[in-house]
């Protein structure tokens, strides 16, 4: 296996997406990115529409 030298962006599921909001907006510092579906988070740190992507689940 490579080494791994970067990522483009990183998907998550959570069953507490205001929770990851409030983490991701508060301590991380990340503002609000932009894709095509309404119920998931969508997080951005730079020029990309979003690096953190929050799904529902359980």
């Amino acid at each position: 296996m490579g080494d791994l030298k970067s990522l483009g962006y990183v998907k998550v599921q959570t069953s507490d997406i205001p929770r990851w909001r409030r983490f991701a907006f508060g301590v991380l510092g990340f503002a609000e990115g932009s894709g095509p579906d309404t119920d998931v988070l969508y997080l951005r740190m730079d020029e990309r529409a979003a690096r953190i992507i929050v799904v529902p689940g359980d």
